[in-house]
């Protein structure tokens, strides 16, 4: 993907409903940005503990180990895992044109 696109993340979308200048300033001067409060880091701590729960629900699911900024490398992990038949993923990548996802 060239460096000039720009890629719009679940958390960039709700961004840009509740104001489209923190969209932009999220995507173009992230050093602008607060720190994040302790409810912020208290409701991320919290995402992930119930993403890990729900991980028990699926045994022998796979979970893409790769960053957000990595989708090439998660999409890449994503067509390994299906071609090994594992029963579920995990933060899978995939994309449609210029659309992006982990799920």
């Amino acid at each position: 993907m060239p460096d000039s696109e720009i890629r719009l993340t679940k958390s960039n979308y709700t961004a840009s409903l509740q104001c489209l200048k923190r969209l932009y300033l999220e995507k173009h001067h992230r050093e602008l940005r607060d720190e994040p409060s302790a409810e912020d880091l208290l409701r991320l701590d919290e995402g992930t503990r119930v993403g890990k729960l729900a991980r028990k629900l699926f045994p022998g699911g796979v979970t893409i180990e790769a960053q957000a900024w990595e989708q090439d490398e998660a999409e890449e992990l994503t067509r390994q895992a299906m071609g090994e038949g594992v029963p579920a993923i995990f933060e899978a990548g995939i994309s449609f044109e210029s659309f992006l996802a982990r799920v």
